[in-house]
């Protein structure tokens, strides 16, 4: 997470059950750390070596509460490192990122037989 987005992280998870004085305090000590990258402008500028899908899980972190998504489009023979939780979003994306159009021609969508169907 990036440091400009802590304070939206604070006020969408309210499990963390933390006074505004203890989230302001946070936020001045994550702003003290020399080397963070700082906003989604300069991320953009860094090439980041995100770890493949298939490295092991740390061990610190729980597990994830529901099975996602990964996007198996190729951008210059490497994988897209895109991962949500639903298809809708998978879909969101791959349409903004990869230009795909799907084969639905509007209207009601029809049953579904096969729900493992593979999806971008």
């Amino acid at each position: 997470m990036l440091p400009s987005y802590i304070d939206i992280h604070f006020q969408a998870k309210p499990q963390h059950r933390l006074e505004k004085e203890e989230q302001q305090r946070i936020i001045e000590v994550i702003a003290e750390i020399d080397g963070l990258i700082g906003d989604e402008d300069e991320l953009s500028q860094r090439e980041f070596p995100f770890p493949p899908p298939t490295a092991t899980p740390i061990a610190a972190l729980a597990e994830p509460k529901k099975d996602y998504i990964q996007c198996t489009f190729e951008i210059a023979g490497k994988k897209c490192q895109y991962i949500c939780g639903t298809i809708p979003g998978m879909k969101k994306h791959c349409r903004g990122e990869h230009e795909w159009k799907s084969n639905n021609k509007g209207g009601r969508p029809k049953k579904r037989r096969n729900r493992n169907q593979e999806v971008p």
